[in-house]
């Protein structure tokens, strides 16, 4: 067909027949002019601009088709009926939008928000971005990339970053530590089918973290294995027999304080400042009530002791202490009396501070000066005399008195530094009233924590110590004994040396202990960044 077609149109140009003879009859002609070659292609691509405008502007209608479903679809999504669609944290779309075109207006001028205007902004900013890096573990800093981990319970993840921070000679720094034991309390008891020994197993490896020299005796091991991945070692503590007065059962039916006058029980305690709960760090169900003992009284004496007190360090946990006869029996059961004559607040952190603890019952006494004076001189020859190159400088006056009923414990912590409290009192004649003073000398700070047990008569209620085990993988177990007007006391405050512990789960009866701290003069540059 296509050489039929070739054969017309050379008939029709007047061309010879493909032998080459001219058609029979016909005259001789000349040829009519072929359009020039340079013509031929502008015609052809003027037909192929052509198809392209045509092919162009039925992809524009289709685009602008699909734009306009779009954006059909984003109002029908953000509210057909103008409603605002909320993104997380409550913000509103129009809002992002906002946020987003400022910040890219900004970025052409990043090295002019320097100055007090931005302020806020800067810190927000920040702010921002540290928490982005945390929940997407994108931080290269390695504290950092542990905490994201805990926080969210990656615990295999947690455990290698905690590997690799000790490969690399780091360590925590206190408060990192603290964070990271807390997030572990926090996630310990939880639902999940060996969570509870996976959060031991990363318990481990902050230990050996903090403390990389595990060469120490370890002491005889007990039969009882409480928790998975711990062994409990024998009970440490006092010689002494335990008292026979169950003085729960005494404050349940009411013969504790049957015999005393509550008005003069109550006397010694005098409201110093109350702190709502929502102040308190962190924040808190309940508040907290402080108070002082303006003026002497006959209940909160303390007379030179009829035996001395003394003291033995523990076998195997470095840094523990226990002191004995540091308060008599009845010096002890007195300051449990006045303080359940005035009355103790629960204890209750709110959010995940409070972990599976289950806390106690709180009282916080600015105990006086010569209270002060009389017990330090009962201990001072039992605590170390330098810290570190700190010389000791007594106790701190902020006692905080504690119960704990049955079913009561604190789960694994590490304790922080506390500065040195007292009470300004209005100069003599001079009106006003008698204030706190959280921190009264910028030159103490403490370094040990003193736990004063006022009572022995119940079950459980051991201060437990953890340290890594030695021979082999595992957590080991460390439990104190309490005994009436006996102390345990420990180091605290740094990093290195500070001492995982509890206070265990009290069976029968109720433990009443105060905590307190030894403070060191450690001068203006002492306190290191510890936290409390």
């Amino acid at each position: 067909m296509a050489r039929n077609k070739s054969k017309s149109r050379q008939a029709a140009l007047g061309l010879h027949s493909s032998n080459g003879a001219a058609p029979s009859g016909s005259k001789k002609r000349a040829l009519p002019p072929l359009p020039s070659a340079k013509r031929a292609r502008q015609e052809v691509g003027e037909v192929q601009e052509r198809a392209r405008e045509v092919k162009a502007g039925a992809t524009n209608e289709l685009e602008l088709g699909h734009e306009v479903l779009a954006q059909q679809a984003e109002e029908a999504q953000s509210g057909i009926d103008g409603e605002e669609q909320e993104l997380p944290g409550g913000v509103l779309v129009e809002e992002l939008e906002t946020t987003t075109e400022t910040l890219l207006r900004l970025v052409g001028c990043a090295d002019r928000i320097a100055g007090r205007d931005f302020r806020a902004f800067r810190s927000a900013l920040h702010q921002f971005h540290t928490a982005h890096s945390l929940a997407t573990g994108l931080s290269t800093s390695l504290p950092s990339r542990i905490s994201s981990a805990l926080g969210s319970g990656r615990w295999l993840d947690a455990r290698v970053a905690l590997v690799e921070m000790r490969l690399r000679g780091q360590k925590p720094r206190l408060g990192a530590l603290q964070r990271w034991v807390r997030e572990c309390d926090a996630a310990a008891g939880g639902k999940q089918e060996g969570e509870e020994e996976e959060v031991w197993k990363t318990l481990e490896e902050i230990m050996r973290t903090v403390d990389p020299s595990v060469d120490r005796q370890t002491g005889e091991e007990e039969i009882v294995q409480n928790r998975k991945g711990v062994r409990r070692m024998k009970e440490w503590g006092s010689k002494k027999a335990r008292e026979q007065r169950d003085l729960w059962e005494e404050l349940q039916n009411g013969s504790l304080l049957s015999n005393e006058s509550l008005e003069e029980l109550r006397a010694p305690f005098q409201v110093l400042e109350t702190v709502p709960g929502a102040a308190r760090k962190p924040p808190n169900a309940y508040p907290c009530i402080l108070y002082h003992s303006p003026v002497q009284h006959p209940l909160i004496s303390l007379p030179t002791p009829a035996e001395p007190a003394t003291g033995a360090p523990h076998p195997f946990v470095p840094g523990l202490s226990l002191l004995e006869n540091v308060l008599s029996p009845t010096e002890a059961h007195t300051i449990i009396k006045m303080a359940e004559a005035r009355g103790l607040e629960p204890d209750e952190p709110l959010g995940r501070e409070g972990g599976a603890s289950t806390l106690a019952h709180n009282l916080v006494w600015i105990i006086p000066e010569d209270y002060h004076s009389a017990f330090y001189a009962r201990i001072a020859h039992l605590l170390p005399a330098e810290l570190a190159g700190s010389k000791l400088a007594g106790i701190n006056r902020r006692w905080r008195i504690y119960r704990y009923r049955p079913g009561a414990l604190y789960r694994p912590h590490v304790d922080g530094a506390w500065p040195a409290s007292s009470v300004s009192y209005p100069a003599s004649g001079a009106s006003g009233a008698a204030s706190y003073v959280y921190d009264s000398d910028p030159l103490l700070y403490s370094r040990l924590t003193l736990l004063l047990y006022l009572n022995d008569g119940f079950t459980g209620g051991h201060t437990t110590y953890f340290l890594p085990a030695t021979d082999t993988q595992g957590v080991l177990a460390y439990p104190l004994r309490p005994t009436t007007g006996g102390a345990a006391v420990f180091p605290h405050g740094n990093a290195d040396g500070s001492l995982l512990h509890e206070g265990s789960g009290v069976g029968q009866g109720a433990k009443w202990v105060v905590r307190t701290e030894v403070l060191y003069a450690v001068g203006r540059d002492g306190r290191g960044g510890a936290d409390k």
